[in-house]
């Protein structure tokens, strides 16, 4: 038994001391692996510290070129890194429109003899939405863009809030560019009409097809705009193409038919506070011709006035527009001045007047004159009433 013992002790000391060799075999591999680990910050600290002090040097660099003038190379490349960037939205905007299988969706509507397709979403419509997204979004907060689709509406959300200045409430008039280097990059290249915020477009577009005017909500930390599918007046659209094809309406006046043809009728008060007006004095520049040429009505005064569009004319399109040099455009009143005074050199301006139409106003004729004048595509003899003009 003594023996056994012993022998199990010495048995047992000896599993202890390779315990202990293994004990101490793992912590020098651990301080092998902490020396690592330090050795790998340090390094890692030692590149930062490098890389800053190469930005910090570069910044100072640019600050001298800046201040010296010589940054053409440098603009030049950053005019080219946001020419890429701008041209990648177009591409990403354009894979948009060509994955999404309900952006090709059309309506047929009756249209006489014939039918005519009118797209679910309009082409206009979704790409300057989208590109307001990407232009105007603010780039310093995290957050996607999404296009929600639903059956009856498209939203586009975007992080952010409106740009300060904007509201729901004045989007229709109001520009103020976020990112004005990128707004003026898609503007150049041809990537978007202009450099405001699009929305008279969606307004015009949207109106002129019938279907209501985009919703906006804005909250602290997006904002949301909402275009419907659904068409309300389909006689909307051939209401409003014919009267533009006649009397060459403006993109006011094709807004402003849009919404009114939508109503039975709006007050005065109604159509200021839709079209964002600041007061019903400011709707004279969008409905005096339309009132002029009876394609709207009107009854009642000051801000209790109504307007809307005749019912029957909505439905028969019975109006005729007559031939008349008042609506002539003004480049082409121009090219009309030049040719009579090209057949009757030493002309006056009443004879002028008197051969291009009595029905043009006057100081219409006189305008065009001095431009040509100051062009240098006309010239002069004589003062006041006994000036002549002739050709170069």
């Amino acid at each position: 038994m003594a023996s056994k013992i012993g022998s199990l002790e010495i048995d047992i000391k000896a599993n202890i001391a390779r315990l202990s060799q293994d004990m101490q075999a793992a912590r020098n591999e651990v301080q092998k692996s902490t020396r690592g680990i330090q050795g790998h910050v340090a390094e890692m600290q030692k590149n930062i510290r490098e890389h800053m002090e190469g930005v910090k040097k570069s910044l100072e660099v640019f600050k001298v070129l800046t201040e010296l003038g010589g940054i053409t190379e440098i603009g030049a490349k950053l005019l080219e890194l946001g020419k890429s960037a701008a041209e990648y939205g177009m591409e990403l905007i354009e894979a948009v429109w060509q994955e999404v299988p309900d952006f090709r969706e059309h309506y047929e509507l009756p249209d006489g003899l014939y039918r005519q397709n009118v797209p679910a979403f309009d082409e206009i419509v979704v790409r300057e939405l989208l590109v307001n997204a990407l232009v105007h979004r603010p780039y310093t907060q995290r957050g996607d863009i999404f296009l929600n689709l639903h059956p009856d509406r498209l939203e586009i959300v975007n992080p952010g809030p409106l740009p300060l200045g904007v509201t729901p409430q004045n989007v229709l008039h109001t520009t103020v560019r976020r990112n004005e280097h990128l707004a003026r990059l898609f503007h150049d290249l041809k990537l978007m009409e202009r450099e405001g915020s699009g929305f008279d477009k969606i307004f015009e577009v949207l109106l002129s097809q019938g279907r209501p005017a985009p919703e906006l909500i804005e909250t602290h930390d997006r904002v949301q705009v909402t275009v419907r599918r659904r068409i309300l007046k389909p006689e909307v659209i051939n209401f409003i193409a014919k009267a533009d094809q006649t009397y060459q309406l403006t993109q006011r006046e094709r807004i402003a038919l849009g919404l009114l043809a939508q109503h039975d009728a709006l007050t005065a008060r109604e159509l200021t506070a839709t079209l964002e007006l600041p007061s019903v004095e400011a709707l004279q520049p969008w409905l005096k011709r339309l009132l002029d040429w009876q394609l709207v009505q009107s009854a009642g005064r000051t801000q209790s006035t109504r307007y809307f569009i005749d019912p029957a004319l909505l439905r028969n399109l019975d109006f005729v527009g007559g031939t008349t040099l008042k609506r002539i455009e003004p480049h082409r009143l121009l090219a009309l001045i030049v040719e009579d005074i090209g057949r009757y050199p030493q002309s006056k301006i009443g004879d002028i007047h008197q051969r291009i139409g009595l029905e043009i106003p006057r100081s219409r004729i006189r305008r065009g004159i001095e431009q040509l004048l100051k062009n240098g595509k006309l010239h002069s003899e004589g003062v006041r009433s006994g000036t002549r003009y002739r050709l170069p």
